[in-house]
């Protein structure tokens, strides 16, 4: 991890998303703290990927605090199911919690953003299932003056330019999570989206600026 760490921070980003879950909150909050000593302007983004309970999450809020960590939000904390518990979570909490797995749908989305005070949704596209189901639910975080992140799957530069383009064009998102070009070894397609140190950035040609091209192009 430390490795992936000074690989990420030292091409420039100042934020760092870290999956936790895997091991006790104690030692999540040691690696955490270890790499905040070691970089000290940067922020920590939370993933637990539905690992926890209610109480694990309060204890590792509560260790955060104390060790003055500083951490935007913590994503999807309890398991899909148990969302009728996040209430009491997200009222006790002085650090954001985010929905992913749990909101697939602008449905789901008003459901837990009305039940819970949840503020804070990450829109994928792969996950939503369509760009219009996308804006659909960036539509009802906007309605309950929340915030969203726009994240991904392991897409290639073609999903990543058009959640390129729904980030520029919605004022509720706040993050930006589009890791997935930068873990490709090579991209299938050479055109459109262009990758610098920490940005991406759209074509300038008409629509994604991505050219046809045939099988034996590739």
């Amino acid at each position: 991890m430390l490795q992936d760490a000074d690989n990420i921070v030292s091409r420039g980003f100042s934020a760092l998303k870290i999956k936790v879950g895997g091991d006790t909150i104690v030692n999540e909050i040691d690696k955490i703290a270890q790499l905040n000593h070691r970089y000290q302007k940067i922020h920590f983004r939370i993933d637990a990927n539905q690992a926890w309970t209610v109480a694990q999450t309060m204890q590792f809020i509560e260790m955060a605090l104390t060790k003055e960590l500083p951490i935007d939000f913590i994503e999807q904390p309890l398991k899909v199911g148990f969302e009728h518990q996040l209430k009491a979570l997200v009222v006790k909490s002085k650090i954001p919690i985010m929905l992913d797995e749990s909101v697939f749908n602008h449905h789901q989305a008003f459901q837990y953003m009305h039940e819970t005070a949840v503020r804070l949704i990450n829109v994928k596209l792969e996950k939503a299932g369509s760009i219009t189901e996308a804006q659909k639910i960036f539509q009802t975080v906007n309605d309950f003056n929340g915030q969203a992140m726009i994240g991904c799957m392991i897409e290639s530069k073609i999903g990543i330019a058009f959640a390129v383009a729904l980030a520029n064009t919605n004022k509720t998102v706040k993050y930006v999570d589009l890791d997935a070009p930068f873990m490709f070894n090579y991209d299938l397609v050479p055109d459109g989206l262009r990758l610098n140190q920490t940005q991406l950035i759209p074509s300038n040609q008409s629509g994604l600026g991505i050219a046809q091209r045939s099988f034996d192009d590739i």
